[in-house]
């Protein structure tokens, strides 16, 4: 396997992002959002949408693969973790929720999928 090694700077360069906990993401991130399928409520990152639309299609997953939760504003992410925090204790929030600005639903180019048949 060969290691990559990346600077501060190219962490947030191009297509390429590091987005986790401890590497939260850069505040000049933009993206540009286009719904998915029918659902209006999730949204994605335009060429990461076309380029998921186009797998699943050759999949044959048209209508059986479904998306749930795409991309999360800040605003959003921080709803999520503090709801989790009062509902599920700091323990497991740390372990299972990104923390705001730590999220890749933050990017546009995470989703959950489900299987709607």
């Amino acid at each position: 396997m060969r290691r990559v090694v990346l600077s501060e700077a190219d962490i947030h360069n191009g297509p390429l992002l590091l987005v986790r906990n401890g590497c939260p993401l850069h505040n000049s991130y933009r993206i540009q959002l286009t719904p998915l399928g029918g659902d209006n409520r999730v949204l994605m990152e335009r060429r990461a949408a076309l380029l998921l639309s186009q797998a699943i299609r050759a999949a044959g997953g048209d209508g059986r693969i479904v998306p749930v939760s795409g991309y999360r504003s800040r605003r959003e992410q921080e709803e999520l973790y503090g709801s989790c925090l009062l509902s599920r204790g700091e323990a497991f929030t740390r372990q299972y929720v990104a923390a705001p600005g730590c999220s890749e639903h933050e990017t546009g180019l995470a989703l959950d999928l489900a299987d709607g048949a």
